[in-house]
């Protein structure tokens, strides 16, 4: 008797310290008043809201590291996109060197190690920008826009990904295998979202070795549903390895969860053309098919593959002008040139006497993405292992599936090189 009576003074002392909780978080008056519900109600929905657009600023990753302590307790020295500092990868040109060089690389691990800006040396132009990039300012503060991919590796998707709009129209779902995806919609109002989620999330572990006259990032993100948006879990490695000709960029995605997954991966940088002269830039692409567009206006594919067309043939042939028509393609069943490691494709700028090529080192790359629109001082190369809207209805009876399903345990692995190398100047040899 006497225990039970012990047991009934600990169960009143809980319950008066309860009731005096409640009476601090809400006075009885308050409780009383009709409008309780409605604060009620406003709490749920807005909490929510400022999670989301935490997130979509990169401010999500650095408040979750903040509260495990992994953030510094003094004043950043600069900008730290994503909550991290930047990674700024650096060599020296090769002594006597009169040919184009990879000089620096300013990464993001706060934002996917999103490669923001590429620097190079040319002969005669000195340290040129290769990437159309904001500042680092701009990236960190959030002006440089939430959906901003730039130089981001794409995943998991990459390209333009489409769904029905939800009621609050700044998100949208899609349907995978009876799962439902939802992700922040790019246009309020628009179901659709370009470049995946990757540029989302901050490093759980970075490191950097320098190796001689090259130099490499490789960041871990763990085990990560992409802030429960997917439908399964994911340990990715990313490796960005700068030489003086060469970068290499490999991706390596392991579903680590219990859900079948859908999983692309891929890179859209947006080179600039150093000359400022776009209509003489050249571009040289692979032997492919061409992805044929419903709706140009939205980029909204068909699911069906037709011959190259007139517009992208003659670049197949040789490297030609890009001339004054715009240009928005996405080739696929890419084939690898006779003596290429891979399918490849070139920009070059003869007035500054260089070029870039972008080689598919990886089997499970499958489409090229070209863009240059007209006025626009850049061409947009974009090796994806994925087809655009992969979700879409119009792959649903395409033998050719869409985007890679990724079942538990399973891997997909990408890799692209970016070469760097001369180009001799015509017009200036035929003076």
């Amino acid at each position: 008797m006497e225990e039970q009576r012990i047991g009934f003074m600990y169960l009143n002392l809980i319950q008066r310290r309860l009731e005096r909780f409640w009476d601090g978080l809400f006075p009885r008056g308050l409780r009383r008043s009709s409008a309780l519900p409605f604060i009620v109600i406003a709490l749920v929905i807005a909490i929510p809201l400022i999670g989301w657009t935490l997130h979509m600023h990169g401010r999500f990753g650095a408040l979750k590291r903040e509260i495990k302590g992994d953030a510094p307790s003094g004043p950043p020295a600069g900008p730290r996109p994503g909550g991290m500092d930047p990674i700024v990868l650096t060599r020296n040109q090769t002594a006597g060197s009169n040919m184009p060089e990879f000089h620096t690389a300013t990464l993001l691990p706060g934002m996917g190690l999103e490669a923001l800006q590429i620097t190079a040396f040319l002969p005669g132009r000195g340290d040129v920008p290769l990437l159309v990039a904001p500042t680092l300012q701009a990236v960190a503060d959030g002006t440089a826009g939430p959906h901003a991919v730039f130089g981001a590796v794409q995943t998991p998707w990459s390209g333009l990904l489409t769904g029905v709009l939800t009621p609050v129209g700044n998100t949208f779902r899609a349907a995978f295998q009876g799962h439902t995806i939802e992700a922040p919609s790019e246009v309020q109002g628009h179901g659709s979202a370009v470049g995946g989620l990757l540029n989302l999330l901050g490093a759980d572990e970075v490191r950097v070795s320098p190796l001689g006259d090259s130099s490499s990032v490789e960041a871990t993100f763990r085990s990560t549903d992409f802030d429960g948006r997917w439908t399964s879990r994911n340990d990715i490695s990313m490796t960005f390895a700068m030489g003086a000709r060469t970068i290499d960029l490999t991706v390596h995605i392991k579903n680590v969860g219990d859900q079948p997954e859908p999983m692309g991966v891929g890179w859209q940088p947006q080179f600039v053309i150093p000359s400022g002269n776009r209509e003489a830039a050249e571009i040289h692409l692979p032997a492919a098919h061409q992805l044929q567009l419903n709706d140009r206006a939205r980029g909204l594919p068909t699911g069906r593959f037709i011959p190259t067309t007139s517009s992208i043939a003659h670049f197949q042939s040789h490297p030609a002008a890009i001339g004054l028509e715009p240009l928005d393609e996405i080739l696929t069943h890419l084939t690898a040139g006779l003596m290429d490691n891979g399918p490849t494709a070139e920009i070059r700028d003869p007035a500054s006497e260089f070029g870039l090529r972008m080689t598919a080192i990886s089997s499970s790359i499958h489409s090229l993405h070209v863009t240059s629109p007209v006025g626009a001082n850049y061409v947009s190369l974009g090796m994806q292992t994925n087809y655009d809207d992969p979700l879409g209805k119009q792959w649903r009876d395409v033998d050719d599936p869409a985007i890679v399903t990724l079942l538990p345990g399973q891997t997909l692995d990408w890799k692209v090189r970016l070469e760097i190398f001369s180009v001799a100047n015509r017009s200036a040899m035929t003076r």
